[in-house]
């Protein structure tokens, strides 16, 4: 920051490059009022005049009272007074005191804009005509401050270095340490499978894309779908999820079945209904083990955690595929598509049951709910078995 006393010729400019920190600002003692900065110049040591006044403001008087003298150019660098005000002498001392006064109070703003240094210019030959000269009157006669011998730091040879091979090996410990898992992230439906005995299936199945076509559009049919519009439906989702067209008109039919079964007129009865309801349950490591108490896939999810003394709990997720409730309570239902024969369906409903076994347990245990019936819906023989 570079100051020049004289307000009328100060020109402010800043860095070209927006949010630098190298940045130096020009500017005038009356635009640097209330800034500060690490280094401040005190430049431009010349101009500094004292001339009797040509204007006299009476602040005194209220309103003020102005006054002032009427001269003429004489020459190129001199004027004469021609007509003044009576009692001028006075106002002119007075006037030449305030602006004295005026220069001290500017030369105590650039005395106390640096935060850790500041540098005066000086006009050795004509001290008069410099502003800054007052700051120095006296300096010669100050003590130069004392500049501390600095003792250079012995620097100590190493002779002897860390154990790096143990360093790496108690390193990789802490690593692997921090790594193990503190939580497991467990599937009904994956841990009901790992359990039970895998039935023997149909070698003209049709795929997960069926199963998920056939899911959806007992969904939308569930909350508002008209039954008009159930065949465009399919096929609009048949083209998403990847299904062969000739499978259209099969999922059609497993789907009219559905909603002409008995069962799902119970569910239209029902006071609520909910579709592909997310379940997901955290369960503490000394808490896992009353899984047991809801069925073989419950079993199944405590024993994969068991030996594995990092994990403090699980996360066991699954999807209900239909709730409804009644008066005595929720009936919890999971769709199945697969291709099943009468003389098959025991080894499917052994399979799946443990699944829905774990919904309802949890659902009355962790959620309050009251379960009346569990069950799987075969969609290819329109069986409900619980």
């Amino acid at each position: 920051m570079i100051g020049d006393k004289l307000g009328g010729r100060g020109r402010e400019t800043s860095s070209l490059y927006a949010g630098g920190n190298q940045a130096v600002r020009i500017m005038n003692l009356h635009k640097a009022k209330g800034l500060e900065a690490p280094v401040v110049f005190l430049a431009c040591p010349c101009g500094e005049s004292d001339h009797d006044a040509t204007q006299y403001i009476d602040r005194s008087a209220d309103p003020a009272a102005g006054y002032f003298t009427i001269s003429k150019s004489i020459g190129e660098f001199k004027t004469e007074v021609i007509a003044q005000p009576l009692g001028w002498g006075e106002m002119n001392e007075r006037e030449r005191a305030f602006s004295n006064a005026e220069k001290d109070r500017l030369l105590y703003v650039a005395a106390t804009r640096p935060k850790q240094m500041l540098v005066i210019s000086l006009y050795p030959d004509q001290q008069a005509k410099c502003p800054w000269t007052p700051l120095v009157d006296g300096m010669d006669l100050a003590r130069e401050l004392d500049v501390p011998a600095m003792k250079l730091e012995k620097k100590t040879e190493l002779t002897e270095g860390p154990e790096l091979q143990n360093v790496a090996e108690v390193r990789k410990m802490r690593l692997n340490a921090i790594s193990e898992p503190t939580y497991a992230v467990l599937s009904v439906t994956g841990q009901t499978k790992a359990a039970g005995d895998t039935p023997e299936w149909s070698a003209e199945g049709r795929g997960m894309a069926f199963g998920s076509v056939v899911h959806r559009t007992i969904e939308m049919l569930g909350k508002g779908l008209p039954e008009s519009e159930l065949e465009d439906t399919i096929r609009f989702l048949a083209d998403e999820e990847g299904m062969a067209e000739e499978l259209i008109s099969e999922a059609v039919r497993v789907v009219r079945s559905v909603i002409a079964s008995e069962l799902w007129q119970r569910s239209l009865r029902a006071r609520r209904r909910l579709f592909e309801v997310p379940l997901m349950i955290r369960k503490n490591a000394d808490r896992i083990g009353g899984f047991s108490d809801a069925g073989s896939a419950a079993s199944e999810v405590a024993a994969a955690l068991e030996g594995t003394g990092s994990i403090q709990y699980a996360y066991v997720r699954g999807i209900i595929d239909f709730l409804f409730e009644e008066e005595d309570g929720w009936v919890i239902v999971d769709f199945k598509t697969d291709s099943v024969t009468e003389e098959k369906l025991q080894t499917f409903i052994d399979y799946y049951r443990p699944q829905v076994q774990v919904y309802a347990s949890e659902l009355e245990q962790t959620f309050g709910f009251k379960i009346k019936e569990a069950g799987l819906y075969f969609a290819q023989l329109g069986r409900w078995a619980t």
